[in-house]
């Protein structure tokens, strides 16, 4: 592939990216669904919750089929399911038909097009892959902090199916040139090597460094208001600036992963979980400054590990077997953000106290740090 062509083709991945990230601004238009709908708040999680899951099972069926489906065929399917689950979530009437639309339909094309991003970038990338692969996540994880704004204007001013169908429209814009560009092409696969592969061990520190961020990531407003007392306002603009770093951190720890190698990179990470912890523990609600620096290193490791992982992957197993081993292992993203809910909804209904959500963490880091090691020898 020429280098103007692939500069076009990532250019429009990370537009659609950027756009793909906006399913997860739902915190922003949830409450409109609920008066829409008339559903109650446990109702209205059920689409965000559906897009989750079926974000992580269409990654393992999409790396499976970029065995024997060229690449483009992938965009296309991916770009028609996007444009139809938006149009659909705008003119939905139901709950029902909004979960299938939202839920189903968003989360199969989400994962297509991250899988085909990542399969792109770590197959045309010559030269630091783990640094441009961190810099398409940014643009999934940046998104949340740009969108969410302006989907909060269009709410106000307009209607929940206009923007809806706005999102559509820039889909489009940014899908449609994509499908027409990129080449018709297929990758040599081998099925013998791929068989050979144990991933387990791959699939639980996946799960184990995911589980810590998407459960504090999911609490962090919830603790900072209802458990430490916290203005909302004060809060809430720490939020922003933690999701800010959670995108950073992607292209980050990808240069890190091209310069130090994978258990340099991944103890990085686990060290700098423990000290977040231990500022946790230690502050408990007393200081706003130290809530936001500890809560920043559990955001910026969610990142961290979407951007280690992929690479390491590529790195050992080579750019061939990439996408449908990762496929696999991504399963663990969606273990992980049910296991985080409910190991975290359990410490705090029972013990009452953070401190105990804390240890918890610390716990599940030591676990992940003897699974690193194990990898690594």
């Amino acid at each position: 592939m020429n280098k103007k062509l692939y500069i076009c083709i990532y250019i429009l991945f990370f537009l659609t990216m950027m756009m793909l990230g906006s399913v997860y601004t739902y915190t922003v238009y949830r409450p409109f669904i609920e008066n829409k709908f008339q559903v109650t708040i446990s109702i209205s999680g059920l689409p965000y919750m559906f897009s989750l899951g079926f974000f992580s099972i269409s990654m393992i069926v999409t790396g499976k089929l970029m065995r024997k489906v060229a690449l483009k065929i992938l965009i296309i399917i991916g770009t028609m399911l996007l444009m139809i689950s938006w149009i659909g979530t705008a003119l939905s009437n139901s709950i029902l038909m909004f979960t299938l639309f939202y839920g189903v339909f968003m989360g199969i094309s989400v994962g297509i097009f991250y899988g085909a991003a990542l399969q792109f970038v770590q197959r045309y990338a010559t030269h630091h892959s783990g640094f441009f692969v961190g810099l398409m996540l940014l643009a999934f994880g940046l998104s949340s902090v740009i969108l969410a704004p302006t989907s909060r204007y269009v709410l106000d001013v307009y209607s929940l199916q206009t923007l809806f169908l706005y999102y559509a429209l820039f889909s489009g814009i940014v899908t449609i040139p994509l499908v027409v560009i990129y080449p018709y092409n297929y990758q040599n696969f081998n099925e013998k090597a791929y068989q050979s592969i144990p991933y387990l061990r791959l699939l639980i520190i996946f799960t184990l460094s995911s589980m810590i961020g998407l459960m504090m990531i999911g609490l962090t407003y919830n603790i900072g208001t209802d458990y430490y007392k916290f203005d909302a306002v004060d809060v809430a603009l720490v939020v922003s600036g933690l999701a800010l770093l959670n995108a950073v951190s992607r292209p980050f720890f990808g240069y890190l992963i091209d310069q130090l190698g994978f258990e340099k990179t991944a103890m990085i990470s686990i060290g700098s979980i423990v000290i977040a912890s231990i500022i946790n523990s230690l502050n408990l609600g007393s200081s706003l400054f130290l809530f936001g620096l500890g809560y920043s290193i559990y955001w910026f490791n969610l990142g961290a590990w979407l951007s280690i992982m992929p690479n390491y992957i590529k790195k050992k197993h080579g750019k061939d077997l990439y996408a449908a081993l990762y496929g696999k292992v991504f399963l663990g993203y969606g273990i992980s953000a049910l296991l985080g809910t409910l190991f975290s909804s359990v410490i705090l209904d029972f013990f009452g106290n953070t401190l105990y959500l804390y240890i918890f963490i610390l716990l599940l880091t030591f676990i992940l740090f003897l699974f690193v090691r194990k990898e690594s020898i």
